[in-house]
């Protein structure tokens, strides 16, 4: 049989106006990968496997920790996408 293996990701969108009317500028974040090479320079969103026990909200802000996708004072919280 084949082993399930669960993971969780995020989409983290950042939109903001210039401040002097022009259009609002939305940003992905999205890091691109250096290993292993077979998928090197592509694109990913941050996440990862969640642990046995884990609830996948806690998976999912320790994977941003780990990986220092979330900087600064920010504050934060990770919830279901809606429809899941």
């Amino acid at each position: 049989m084949t082993e399930q293996i669960v993971v969780v990701a995020a989409a983290l969108r950042d939109a903001r106006a210039d401040g002097r009317g022009g259009p609002v500028t939305e940003r992905l974040l999205a890091a691109r990968r250096s290993a292993p090479p077979e998928l090197a320079g592509r694109w990913e969103l941050p996440g990862g496997k969640i642990e046995p026990g884990e609830q996948p909200e806690a998976a999912l802000v320790r994977e941003l920790r780990a990986r220092n996708w979330a900087y600064g004072r920010n504050r934060w919280s990770a919830s279901p996408a809606p429809g899941s």
